[in-house]
């Protein structure tokens, strides 16, 4: 599933950025310092973190319960032989609008990215309710504060088990490292009780919440969308190309948006890739017809601009043109949708 999403994924962004509309403004206005809640939430984060994001993304769940969006996921699973329990427990927690608010960070080592997420309307009961439904397995401390998931799909046709610490009654937070070129290697072991306790020491000890680096990435970004991210390659082996950046994924009934906002360490990179992208919009004609037409949809609501090193895009998908996609993708994955 995970490669299919990258593929998919890469595939919308070059079209996308295929069209260039002079004068349609793509920049992404940030919101300013963390609020309370946010604060309080950053609170359990690294100060090293390179990247952060974050949503309320219950409305991203009411788009989901309709999209076709859930079908192709739901289809790319059953192609990857994932489980048909996986689908049950994804399910559950958007029947139950789990998870009210989220923040989240990458830090990015040598060898390792290090994942943590918080989710708060998360709770004991979410966890045990969707695991079995998706009919998994559930292990948990005497105290309630951590359980440990068994058998979940672990994106690569095989199972991984899953721990989960509450920081508090109704927020949950999730920690792992995840080698760099991990590739198709063996499932990560899940982080247990004293490795999840020991993670939150050493946040706690330099908060992402006191760090001028995270709270100026967290300002950068658009927090009213249901989904946003910030992030910087400083210190990163991507740190001579790329610098810092933005993004938000916002929804209505009928489709979803994606904006994105990078700097371009090499200069006159963000207007070549403008120039080359618009050279690759004269291609839409060669695809097949059920291609092509979908192609052209999506291109009349996309933009892609640069000022300066900045490439700055805009796009949005909208449920009809994921119809129309949806056929040659089905095809794509071996059987139709």
């Amino acid at each position: 599933m995970n490669h299919l999403m990258r593929a998919t994924s890469v595939l919308v962004l070059l079209l996308a950025g295929a069209c260039e509309k002079a004068g349609d403004s793509t920049k992404i206005e940030g919101s300013g310092a963390m609020t309370d809640q946010e604060r309080a939430l950053f609170a359990h984060v690294p100060a090293s973190a390179s990247v952060v994001f974050g949503g309320n993304y219950r409305d991203l769940m009411e788009y989901w319960k309709t999209s076709p969006l859930k079908t192709l996921t739901e289809a790319a699973m059953a192609a990857g032989g994932q489980p048909s329990g996986m689908r049950d427990y994804m399910n559950c927690w958007i029947e139950q609008e789990s998870g009210s608010h989220l923040v989240g960070a990458l830090e990015f080592r040598k060898e390792t990215v290090g994942l943590v997420m918080l989710i708060r309307g998360v709770t004991e009961k979410t966890l045990t309710t969707c695991a079995e439904k998706g009919g998994f397995g559930v292990e948990r401390d005497a105290d309630g504060k951590y359980i440990e998931l068994q058998g979940l799909a672990d994106g690569r046709g095989g199972t991984a088990n899953a721990g989960y610490y509450f920081v508090a009654p109704d927020t949950a937070y999730f920690a792992m490292e995840m080698p760099v070129g991990l590739g198709s290697a063996a499932a990560l072991p899940p982080a247990s009780r004293a490795d999840l306790e020991a993670r939150l020491a050493r946040a706690r000890s330099a908060p992402a919440s006191g760090s001028a680096q995270v709270q100026a990435l967290v300002a950068a970004a658009d927090r009213s969308k249901p989904i946003w991210m910030s992030g910087t390659a400083a210190g990163t082996p991507l740190a001579a190309k790329v610098g810092k950046g933005s993004g938000w994924l916002d929804v209505d009934k009928d489709s979803l948006t994606l904006a994105f906002s990078i700097e371009l360490m090499e200069e006159g990179a963000a207007s070549r890739a403008v120039a080359q992208f618009g050279e690759l919009k004269k291609q839409v004609g060669m695809l097949p017809p059920d291609l092509k037409q979908a192609a052209e949809a999506l291109l009349a609501d996309a933009t892609l601009t640069s000022s300066g090193k900045t490439l700055s895009g805009r796009f949005k998908l909208t449920n009809e043109v994921l119809s129309k996609l949806m056929p040659a993708i089905g095809s794509a994955m071996g059987g139709g949708l």
